[in-house]
């Protein structure tokens, strides 16, 4: 029970990125930029906290894993980060929320076809009534936004189906000793050092977007955020699996539609509630399976 209301909240909080990102888009800044400063921001606060570890003496983590790290860079920022901030540009925060829900329904079937998850009834159901909730969502979008949103519902889907493809590596590299801060760490970093060659090439300045502009603190905010939200969702993976980890995209979902509401003054409409209801009680099917403590003691990562 205690995984599932952590979940929730994780959900709901990392939701909260998406209108942040739709007033970083605001400012008509280029996607590489966007992503460049969004992850220098996280890997900013990730050198802190990692320093702030050392000096209190804990245990290096995980031997460094770069293949790991390439993916996690690859399929959970820069893919994922540069589709959802040119869809999030097309559609309103709120509608942005859905495409993130396809992660459970994708992670499920690579996990069924990788042999790590067991199909069952239960279970099963659980996916089928989040699906229900989000075509409802969607149903609920396209008739508000109309046919022009399509090309940005249809991008918006892309990052989730990313998500759900590393979840899944995450979830089998927990064999091994596995620090989320460390890993989260290189990653940013990496992820910067990729992203930096792209704004450079597009001819962008990366420094032009520095200021103290809303635009610029929303997008610093929400690299902030993303990471403390990153590291949390990976204790609940290695802990939980990937199936139930990915559930978080339900809440996700939920979060930005009630933080693009209030924040950002979209239209939200009645059914939110309905779907919402159908939301929890799928993550309710959906227990974690038993799993024994591997390598590193994951909690022990956010320890100091």
């Amino acid at each position: 029970m205690r995984w599932t209301l952590f979940l929730i909240f994780l959900g709901l909080a990392w939701g909260a990125t998406i209108p942040l990102n739709k007033l970083a888009v605001a400012g008509g800044h280029s996607t590489a930029a966007l992503v460049f400063w969004q992850q220098l921001a996280g890997f900013a606060l990730l050198l802190a906290w990692q320093s702030f570890r050392r000096l209190k003496g804990q245990r290096r983590g995980a031997r460094s894993q770069w293949g790991l790290y390439f993916i996690v860079a690859s399929l959970g920022t820069l893919l994922p980060h540069g589709l959802s901030f040119a869809a999030v540009s097309m559609v309103q925060a709120n509608m942005m929320s859905i495409g993130i829900a396809v992660t459970p329904m994708a992670a499920y079937l690579i996990a069924l076809g990788l042999d790590r998850e067991t199909l069952s009834l239960r279970r099963g159901s659980g996916l089928l009534l989040g699906a229900t909730s989000i075509l409802l969502l969607l149903g609920i979008s396209l008739t508000l936004l109309g046919q022009q949103a399509a090309w940005g519902i249809a991008i918006a889907l892309l990052p989730g189906l990313c998500y759900a493809a590393e979840s899944n590596v995450i979830a089998a590299r927990t064999r091994d000793r596995f620090d989320p801060v460390e890993t989260l760490l290189y990653a940013s970093g990496l992820s910067c050092l990729l992203a930096l060659p792209l704004v450079l090439g597009i001819g962008t300045d990366p420094l032009a977007l520095a200021t103290l502009s809303l635009s610029f603190t929303a997008l610093i905010l929400s690299g902030l955020l993303h990471v403390l939200c990153y590291a949390a969702y990976f204790a609940i993976l290695a802990r939980t699996g990937a199936v139930f980890a990915s559930q978080v995209a339900y809440f996700v979902t939920i979060g930005g539609f009630l933080s693009g509401t209030l924040f950002l003054n979209e239209t939200a409409p009645p059914a939110l509630m309905v779907s919402l209801g159908l939301m929890v009680l799928g993550v309710g099917l959906v227990q974690p399976r038993p799993q024994q403590r591997q390598g590193l003691d994951i909690a022990d990562s956010f320890n100091g």
